[in-house]
């Protein structure tokens, strides 16, 4: 795919990356750049040519108003993108956090059906997107940065780089070349990394078994940041799994159940991290997303009788009234405990809660 833009003459500078399909962007004029920061111009499309600018501003802060105008700017653009191509099921590139535009993820909205990625053909350019006399030379680091992440977009059409270092270029090629686990592989990975979080929660480490719960949501495409939780690849656990740990399961029911086994782990993380008010947001979550997902012809008493997953749904509630217990008992949490108040209020109002709080309620009293 020709480009109109120059090319830097060294491939280790160039603080500019493009990583495009369908057609090339300019970047916009900068008249005085402010230190610390490296354009972005990067477009992803399909035969309908969705494309879009970004901006990344490295080392941003609370007085940078405008970078962080900018980069709210960028990520409502990204959700209008992310709308367009999830119609297609096609790979997306978004940021994981509002203050973190890299690394980028992809996301992997249907592992099952890779038809897209065939028509895909991306092309990586670095260059510096400042004034000739003033280059900025960006370091090796800094372009497997850009580059990495773009390591789990398997199967594209064709890809092209410039002014990219070999060396970075060599490990994107090969991480391009890992093929995605297998709905087996993820399960028992994330059935290990919790176990590892569980005997670090039981050594008194519980920032390091946070951390390995999170690493076990990743295994099974539940990308984690801070509160945000993004639930991925529903369709790659459409499948039973044949073989191994599980075999003979349901993919989607092994992950519905890891699911609730984490959220109970990271709950009791979290309260050992002396961070109650995040165990009780984890907690009170998950417990609508359980309540509104249970069967409207069943018992509520019944279905926890019968779900596999019932003792640690308990543990989930358990903990969760823990952390509001914690939160009652210190001041800085009162605010955002009344804001449970008032939301268990309305629940109630609903039908959905008995008096007391978070506890179970027979599912004839839960319709509303």
């Amino acid at each position: 795919m020709a480009s109109s833009r120059p090319r830097p003459q060294d491939p280790i500078n160039g603080g500019w990356a493009d990583a495009s399909v369908s057609r090339p962007h300019s970047p916009p004029p900068y008249s005085s750049p402010p230190p610390e920061r490296v354009d972005v111009d990067f477009a992803f499309g399909t035969m309908d040519q969705v494309s879009i600018d970004a901006f990344y501003f490295d080392n941003v802060t609370e007085e940078d108003s405008e970078e962080e105008s900018v980069t709210s700017d960028v990520l409502a653009e990204l959700d209008k993108l992310d709308e367009q191509l999830r119609i297609h099921r096609a790979p997306v590139v978004q940021p994981i956090a509002q203050q973190q535009p890299f690394p980028l993820m992809r996301l992997p909205l249907e592992l099952r059906e890779q038809v897209y990625d065939e028509y895909f053909r991306a092309e990586f350019i670095l260059r510096d997107p400042y004034y000739p006399a003033d280059p900025k030379p960006v370091p090796l680091e800094l372009q497997r940065r850009f580059l990495h992440p773009f390591g789990d977009v398997k199967g594209l059409y064709d890809t092209d780089f410039e002014g990219c270092h070999e060396i970075a270029v060599s490990e994107l090629r090969k991480a391009m070349a890992i093929p995605y686990p297998t709905v087996r592989e993820s399960c028992e990975l994330a059935t290990t990394l919790m176990e590892e979080g569980d005997l670090l929660l039981a050594t008194n480490n519980p920032q390091n078994a946070l951390n390995a719960y999170i690493k076990s949501f990743d295994a099974i495409h539940i990308k984690i940041s801070g509160r945000d939780r993004r639930i991925l690849a529903d369709g790659h656990f459409a499948d039973d799994i044949h073989e191994g740990r599980y075999a003979g399961q349901a993919a989607m029911t092994v992950r519905v159940v890891l699911r609730i086994r984490l959220v109970a782990r990271v709950i009791h993380a979290y309260i050992q991290l002396g961070l109650p008010n995040e165990a009780a947001f984890w907690g009170i979550r998950s417990i609508k997303l359980v309540r509104q997902g249970t069967p409207p012809s069943a018992d509520m008493d019944d279905f926890f009788a019968d779900f596999i997953g019932s003792s640690d749904i308990a543990l989930m509630y358990a903990w969760t009234a823990a952390a509001l217990t914690l939160m009652e008992e210190d001041e800085k949490w009162r605010e955002e405990r009344e804001g449970y108040k008032w939301e268990d209020g309305a629940w109630r109002t609903r039908g959905y809660v008995e008096e007391g709080g978070v506890v179970p309620c027979k599912r004839e009293a839960c319709v509303g």
